[in-house]
């Protein structure tokens, strides 16, 4: 997989046409009443549109889940249309796997889903009273990405069923 990331990087072209606007930078903004923290992966500009790109190491997303995983790129937006009085008219999603940049239009009812969306999610969140470690809620942890890579106690968690040596 690393070689094959390292040769879409160096081919990588996509952008020779496009005037670079900024990169990863972070915005911390209010997000309707709630602090939140966006770091877009890539702002540019090609012929008066402006675009957000995310750049993934995942597969090519499914029709199915297209649209729970644009969430991120509508809540990355709302910062930048304070940025630059405009939404993006385009996201591209770069899947390095695949070496395949998708292209998806901004869609105003959708950004509004996605508000009610994360609102929905953060009442969810504020009604939990007890949290238990992701790794006792999957069907097989061993198999878990998130537990086994991600997590940030993944190599001291108490609750882990197994400790993976490095």
């Amino acid at each position: 997989m690393f070689d094959q990331i390292m040769i879409h990087i160096d081919e990588f072209n996509f952008f020779d046409d496009y005037k670079i606007l900024d990169y990863e930078k972070e915005y911390k903004y209010d997000f309707e009443g709630l602090p939140f923290i966006a770091i877009p992966d890539l702002e540019a500009e090609k012929d008066k549109q402006f675009i957000l790109m995310d750049h993934k190491i995942s597969k090519i997303w499914s029709k199915a889940d297209e649209e729970k995983k644009l969430r991120q790129l509508y809540v990355y937006s709302i910062p930048l249309k304070t940025k630059y009085n405009i939404y993006p008219s385009k996201f591209h999603v770069n899947f390095f796997k695949d070496n395949t940049i998708m292209e998806y239009d901004f869609n105003h009812n959708k950004l509004e889903d996605t508000k009610r969306w994360v609102h929905n999610q953060v009442n969810l969140i504020e009604k939990e009273i007890e949290f238990s470690p992701r790794c006792l809620q999957v069907k097989d942890c061993k198999k878990d990405f998130y537990a086994n890579n991600l997590c940030n106690h993944r190599r001291d968690c108490k609750f882990r069923p197994f400790k993976k040596t490095t």
